[in-house]
């Protein structure tokens, strides 16, 4: 218990210096807007630690909320304009920004699994269907964004990443291929949480 705790307080303390250098380069080069992000995204951070036990978390689900936060404040670095991986770094991004919650959540169910197929299969269609929810309240907060900062970057702000897609230059197909990549990245949080055998430790 002791090794987790210090594993899991060690991941803290990285993060934050991690995200304190996200802050420098983004002062220094002028993606102010980030910046508050940052900040948010270090007291999310801070706020998962403070639920450790009560939301049942282990280091895997701790890390790949964390390194969702991250993924998103790489835009920065100009990545959602240009990708660095061949596919666009919005769909990355709502990839691992789903993928996080619904590890956690099929964590924190396992309580529920018993020997009952159908029942299990409830309970997983329920974490499924929570952490799409999520993925909704992200488009909302995306759509308040538009009214409140406009064109711009970092989480509020109307970026290239929030209109260009593959298939052309649309908000409508962007929001439908953000659904589309929650739902991805849904079905691969499910897929670890049955890997890390969540569903046996109920």
């Amino acid at each position: 218990m002791e090794m987790k705790l210090n594993a899991k307080v060690l991941m803290t303390i990285i993060s934050m210096a991690v995200f304190v250098a996200l802050i420098g380069y983004e002062w220094s080069n002028g993606v102010y807007e980030y910046i508050a992000d940052t900040i948010f995204f270090m007291t999310l951070t801070l706020i998962l630690l403070l639920l450790y036990k009560k939301l049942d978390l282990d280091l895997w689900c701790y890390a790949s909320f964390i390194l969702a936060l991250m993924f998103h404040n790489a835009g920065a670095f100009g990545w959602y304009n240009i990708s660095p991986l061949p596919l666009q770094w919005d769909h990355i991004t709502h990839i691992t920004g789903i993928f996080a919650p619904t590890l956690i959540l099929f964590r924190f169910s396992r309580r529920f699994f018993s020997h009952q197929p159908f029942h299990n299969g409830y309970v997983i269609l329920f974490t499924l269907l929570a952490a799409l929810g999520i993925g909704v309240f992200v488009e909302f907060y995306e759509f308040a964004g538009y009214f409140i900062v406009g064109e711009g970057v970092g989480g509020l702000g109307q970026g290239e990443g929030d209109f260009t897609t593959e298939l052309g230059e649309s908000l409508w197909l962007n929001t439908m291929l953000d659904m589309v990549f929650n739902v991805i990245g849904a079905l691969f949080g499910l897929a670890g949480g049955f890997l890390l055998r969540y569903h046996k430790e109920g």
